[in-house]
C-alpha cells in the first residue's frame, strides 16, 4: 500500500517537473524573419533569439515547414565572431522539428522552403509554433524588389527601407502560447519569377555603366572603381551579412520609417567598399569613419 502511494507521488512529482521544465522560454526577444525569393527560388527563414546571459542555456522545439533544407545556426566562436554551422532537423509524427539549444544571447537560425509555384503569383503562409511559451515574438519581412500588389498581414508595422531599395516591415506582437499557432501571410506577383539579388546585380551594374558613360577619358590605364564596382565581387556575402547585421540591428523601439546607412546595415564602408564587422566605427581597409562618413 505505501509502496503503491509513493510510486503515485513519484509520478506526479515526474508530471510535475515535465510542466516546469516546459515553461515559457526565457528569451526576452524572438523575431521571425520572411525573405521571399531573395537568393533563393523559396523563401529563406530566419529566426532571431535573443535571451539574457543569465538564463542561457535552455532547449526550444520550433516546428518548421516541410521541404525545409539547408537548416543553419549561429556558433559563437573562440574570437568572438559568429559563423554558421549545420543545424538538426527531425521528423515527430506528423511535424518537422527544429530542435534548438539556446547557447549564446544572440542566436541566428535560417533556412530555406519553396511553398511557390511557376505561375508567378505569390501566396505564403507561415504558421509558427514552438513548444514553449513566448513572452515576446514579432515578425519580419523583407519586400520582393520586384513584387506587384505586395501585401502582409501585419497590423501596425514599423517601416524600414535602406539604400538599395529594399524595404522591411516589423512588428511585435507580444506573447505566444506553446503549442499554438501564429500565422504571418504574405501576396504578391513576381511574373517573371525573379531573384531579389538578381535585380540588385544588375541595378548595380546599370549604376556603374553610366556612373562611366559621365566620366572624362582616363589618364591612366587602370581606371579607379566607383563604390558599386568595389560592392559587385562581394555580393555573395551579402546574404550573410545582411541577415546577420540587418535582423540583429531591427530591435523593439524604433518606429516609423527610416533611410538606414547602407554601412551600418550590410556591413560594407561606404568609401572603398570592403565588408566590416557592425560594431566597427572605422573601416578596417581605408580608414573610413563609418558613423559620420568622414575619412
Amino acid at each position: 500500500m505505501h509502496l503503491k502511494k509513493y510510486g503515485l507521488i513519484f509520478c506526479g512529482l515526474l508530471w510535475l517537473s515535465t510542466l516546469i521544465a516546459e515553461g515559457p522560454a526565457p528569451s526576452t526577444e524572438f523575431l521571425l524573419a520572411l525573405w521571399p525569393e531573395y537568393d533563393h527560388p523559396g523563401v529563406m527563414v530566419t529566426f532571431q533569439i535573443i535571451t539574457p546571459q543569465e538564463e542561457l542555456p535552455y532547449d526550444l522545439e520550433i516546428t518548421v515547414p516541410e521541404g525545409t533544407k539547408m537548416p543553419l545556426r549561429s556558433r559563437l566562436m573562440e574570437n568572438g565572431e559568429q559563423d554558421l554551422v549545420q543545424q538538426e532537423i527531425r521528423q515527430d509524427e506528423d511535424k518537422l522539428i527544429l530542435p534548438v539549444n539556446v547557447d549564446q544571447q544572440q542566436l541566428y537560425i535560417q533556412f530555406y522552403y519553396n511553398p511557390f509555384t511557376e505561375d508567378g503569383n505569390r501566396r505564403l503562409v507561415y504558421p509558427l509554433e514552438v513548444n514553449r511559451e513566448l513572452l515576446h515574438y514579432g515578425f519580419m519581412v523583407q519586400r520582393h524588389l520586384a513584387a506587384e500588389r505586395f501585401s502582409v498581414s501585419l497590423v501596425q508595422p514599423d517601416t524600414v527601407r535602406d539604400e538599395y531599395g529594399f524595404t522591411y516591415y516589423r512588428e511585435y506582437i507580444g506573447k505566444l502560447p506553446a503549442g499554438e499557432k501564429s500565422v504571418l501571410t504574405i501576396q504578391y506577383e513576381n511574373p517573371e519569377n525573379l531573384l531579389s539579388i538578381d535585380i540588385l546585380k544588375e541595378q548595380m551594374a546599370d549604376h556603374v555603366a553610366e556612373q562611366q558613360g559621365k566620366q572624362a577619358a582616363p589618364t591612366i590605364d587602370t581606371p579607379p572603381q566607383s563604390k558599386f564596382q568595389r560592392i559587385i565581387p562581394l555580393l555573395p556575402y551579402l546574404v550573410f551579412i545582411l541577415l546577420v547585421g540587418l535582423v540583429f540591428w531591427i530591435r523593439p523601439g524604433s518606429t516609423g520609417k527610416k533611410e538606414i546607412p547602407a554601412s551600418r546595415v550590410h556591413g560594407f564602408c561606404p568609401n572603398c567598399g570592403a565588408p566590416n564587422q557592425k560594431a566597427h566605427q572605422f573601416c578596417g581597409k581605408c580608414g573610413q569613419d563609418l558613423r559620420s562618413g568622414k575619412k
